[in-house]
């Protein structure tokens, strides 16, 4: 329910004038996995947590402030930024940034993989890859499904 809120959310922000290959999502996976990468260690639970909380920071800030905006404030929808680089937008070297993101997401988390020996940690570290991929997945079958 919060996931679908969330998306509708972002949705209602961000006026439907790209045609993105993934959508209009977030993307809190690549950045919890690139901040793991950089700030987690094996056992030490609290720089892992910091690393891995803030890496969801700059999403759950959107949300928060979006929100606050729409309705408590009752602000009309806005956009205040368009990037020049995107993971989504054709427009904005899509084509480009995408793979080289899920790149480094996969090769980081190969890096993850090495450093925590636990197999809890490799288990978490896996479903993350897992929900990092799936958009992936998720688009190729649907495109699939269209051609023919």
């Amino acid at each position: 329910m919060i996931a679908r809120a969330m998306r509708a959310l972002h949705i209602r922000l961000i006026p439907d004038t790209h045609q993105g290959a993934a959508g209009k999502e977030t993307n809190t996976p690549a950045h919890v996995i690139f901040a793991a990468a950089a700030f987690a260690q094996p056992y030490n639970r609290r720089r892992t947590f910091a690393a891995v909380a803030g890496a969801q920071a700059p999403d759950l800030s959107l949300y928060v402030m979006a929100a606050t905006a729409l309705y408590v404030l009752r602000l009309p929808p806005y956009y205040v930024f368009e990037s020049p680089l995107s993971y989504w937008d054709n427009a904005a070297h899509a084509g480009l940034i995408a793979p080289i993101e899920m790149s480094l997401s996969l090769l980081f988390c190969a890096v993850l993989m090495r450093r925590f020996p636990s197999w809890r940690s490799r288990f978490l570290i896996g479903c993350q890859t897992l929900v990092q991929l799936a958009p992936v997945f998720f688009w190729a079958f649907v495109f699939a499904q269209n051609v023919g």
